[in-house]
């Protein structure tokens, strides 16, 4: 009887990672302000609500640190809606987000802000409706 149950537990393991086979394990995702994107599953929806701050060093100054800019995120996963701040250089810049649990889909997605543009620059007043963030979205399967 272990036997048994030993080889339905791994079966099911390998029936758990062919079906998540097609999940891509790590993808590049960019949103604008005010927009909304989808990952290429559909499983994940996210949206750049907001720059909170926006304290990143210009280019043409002399800065002793990076600065940091703080983006308000809505991610939508089925009905749950979940709002994080993420930051480019200081505090938390990724969260993870549950998934649907469906096969072929990732049991969670870890997001992790990469940048922010446009980078302030001297003397100029930033176009905030050009502001895009870029993620880093992984598949946790």
């Amino acid at each position: 009887m272990p036997m048994t149950m030993s080889a339905n537990l791994a079966n099911a393991k390998d029936a758990e990672r062919s079906n998540n086979a097609n999940v891509p394990s790590q993808i590049e995702f960019g949103v604008r302000l005010g927009k909304s994107g989808w990952t290429r599953d559909k499983g994940l929806k996210i949206t750049m609500i907001e720059v909170c701050r926006d304290n990143r060093c210009p280019e043409g100054a002399q800065c002793v640190s990076a600065g940091n800019a703080q983006i308000l995120f809505r991610f939508q996963v089925g009905a749950r809606i979940r709002n994080v701040a993420l930051n480019t250089h200081k505090g938390v810049n990724k969260v993870v987000i549950a998934g649907t649990g469906k096969p072929g889909m990732p049991a969670n997605y870890v997001i992790r802000l990469n940048s922010l543009t446009p980078t302030p620059v001297v003397g100029k007043k930033t176009q905030t409706q050009l502001y895009t963030a870029t993620l880093i979205i992984e598949n946790a399967v």
